[in-house]
């Protein structure tokens, strides 16, 4: 099985459909823990899942399990993946989404650009490859790389400790 990810950052909608439509991506699961954007408006929930139909390509959102942010009233502080990653409701995610991408073509969806710097692979990616997921990256160049498992040094790092 192999599952994709992606960044929408400040793409334009019509270069972020051609990276999907280059990978083949049928159906975008957007794992923010907030689906809005005050800087790329036609990343926001309503708004990209009615264009993303309009192309063929489905929606659904699933940021209220697999999101990297919390409404524990730390906004500012850094995440604690690991408490996330021990959440039920993050398991129940993962094994849905397991079982979408066993359906369909699948990408995961987060603002960030870079998957380094992202919980899409810190988080997400990091389980999926637990349970022998293949999993990867779509880059802003239309680029794919294969999620090495590793975490770089820093911050990600320092947060499952």
């Amino acid at each position: 099985m192999k599952i994709y990810t992606i960044g929408h950052s400040n793409h334009d909608f019509t270069r972020f459909v051609s990276l999907l439509m280059g990978a083949r991506i049928e159906l975008l699961v957007d794992v923010r823990s907030r689906p809005y954007s005050r800087y790329v408006p036609h990343f926001n929930k309503n708004r990209i899942a009615a264009s993303l139909e309009a192309e063929g390509v489905k929606y659904l959102y699933m940021g209220d399990r697999l999101g990297g942010r919390t409404d524990s009233g730390e906004e500012g502080k850094p995440v604690a993946f690991y408490k996330i990653s021990q959440r039920e409701g993050f398991h129940a995610g993962i094994e849905e989404l397991m079982k979408t991408a066993g359906e369909k073509r699948v990408a995961i969806m987060c603002a960030e650009k870079d998957p380094d710097r992202c919980h899409r692979k810190h988080l997400i990616s990091r389980e999926l490859k637990r349970r022998g997921v293949d999993v990867v990256h779509i880059l802003s160049d239309s680029t794919t790389v294969a999620d090495d498992g590793q975490s770089p040094p820093g911050l990600f790092k320092k947060i499952f400790e």
